[in-house]
């Protein structure tokens, strides 16, 4: 019972995430608002322009792309700015980089298990996804309000969403779970609120199963670095897949990614880690 008590602290860095959001998307909001009044009202288009309630809710659903574009970047940052700190408190100390991570043939590792979840996540979801229509349309309304802008989509998806999202879950969360659980529990527990993060059915079960083999190279290089590069290759990767539309394709997906993923994780298994707390001792003689 204690320790179930103890699952609803790991819930306050998701809930401090979503708030950031709101608070962001807030203060954006009253920004564009206040600047589109001041505009209105200093231009020639006051004229004509009834300066009301509705018509300015009017306007806020048609907000500029360029807005939102710049909104969905300064999220992350918040959350980067934020959960470092919370992060770097739970480490008392210990060094967040392990440079083994960086070795030519963990790199190796880390992009065959990056290439393999794509392949498998995608293969599966295709096949899943046609027999639930609502959230298969849910997921497809949720894709078309992503920046059309390809920097943007980068920016966001490849550098700033790796980084934020791994200071949350394999940070925050991840230490704090593992006080009180065994690394299969935290593991699975920090990977069911990454999925939560995401907000949405379908992101959130292959958010949960790429969660899984995050949390396992975090733990397995004693670094959340290992965990960043991991997430960004994964993100990367989903820029260049080919996305296939028969089912036989979908199979062979799955099948490959299935036995890409199996390779990967057993050569990463084998690595010899160095402990980083044996080269801080070693530093400091």
């Amino acid at each position: 019972m204690k320790k179930i008590l103890k699952f609803f602290p790991l819930t306050l860095p998701i809930l401090a995430s979503i708030g950031i959001s709101i608070v962001v998307s807030v203060i954006g909001i009253i920004m564009y608002m206040a600047i589109k009044v001041i505009y209105i009202v200093n231009t020639e288009q006051m004229k004509g322009y009834h300066l009301s309630i509705s018509n300015l809710m009017n306007d806020l659903i048609n907000v500029p792309v360029l807005f939102t574009d710049i909104c969905s970047m300064i999220i992350p940052i918040a959350w980067v700015i934020i959960f470092y700190f919370w992060y770097r408190k739970l480490m008392k100390g210990e060094t967040m980089v392990n440079k083994q991570v960086f070795e030519k043939k963990n790199l190796i590792y880390l992009a065959l298990l990056a290439i393999g979840q794509q392949l498998f996540i995608c293969g599966i979801m295709n096949i899943i996804l046609p027999h639930f229509e609502e959230l298969a349309k849910q997921y497809e309304e949720l894709m078309e309000l992503m920046s059309d802008n390809l920097a943007i989509q980068i920016i966001t998806a490849v550098i700033l969403a790796p980084i934020s999202e791994e200071l949350i879950c394999r940070g925050v969360v991840f230490k704090m779970a593992t006080r009180t659980y065994s690394f299969i529990t935290a593991n699975i527990l920090q990977a069911f609120l990454f999925g939560v993060l995401h907000m949405n059915i379908v992101q959130g079960i292959y958010a949960f199963i790429g969660g899984i083999f995050l949390g396992y190279v975090c733990y397995k290089y004693q670094s959340i670095i290992a965990s960043m590069v991991l997430h960004l290759m994964f993100n990367a990767i989903s820029f260049v897949l080919y996305n296939p539309t028969t089912l036989y394709m979908n199979i062979l997906y799955s099948i490959v990614g299935a036995v890409i993923i199996g390779f990967a994780y057993l050569r990463i298994k084998k690595v010899d880690v160095i402990s980083l707390e044996k080269v801080s001792m070693d530093v400091s003689l």
